[in-house]
């Protein structure tokens, strides 16, 4: 019985040498590589920051605005297909995505004539 006590220890100590050399390396080749990574700020394009602002301003919208501008230019639905999704006129369609895409206009500055 004491030697498997004196295995057990001498296994543990053996395993907890094992890691520790073991992290050394790993740290000692990412160390070595880390420079060949792609630093992801500088990478950071015009695209990503576009996005951003989109995003941001269409944070902007109320819920039922941002709706509506999600499912014509998002999911690429008609007018038609909206009113039919939301159950509701097609003039309301239009009056939301009106009101959405000039206040869209506005956040992002830019010519509302572009948005259609």
């Amino acid at each position: 019985m004491r030697g498997d006590v004196e295995q057990l220890e001498g296994y543990v100590r053996r395993a907890m040498l094992n890691q520790y050399v073991d992290g050394r390396r790993r740290a000692s080749l990412w160390n070595a590589r880390r420079h060949l990574l792609v630093d992801p700020v500088a990478h950071y394009d015009d695209d990503h920051a576009l996005a951003d602002e989109v995003r941001q301003a269409l944070s902007t919208l109320s819920p039922k605005q941002r709706a509506y501008i999600v499912l014509r230019y998002y999911d690429d639905l008609s007018v038609l297909e909206i009113a039919d999704q939301l159950d509701c006129a097609e003039g309301t369609v239009k009056r939301h995505l009106a009101d959405a895409r000039t206040r869209l206009a506005t956040q992002l500055a830019i010519p509302e004539e572009t948005m259609r």
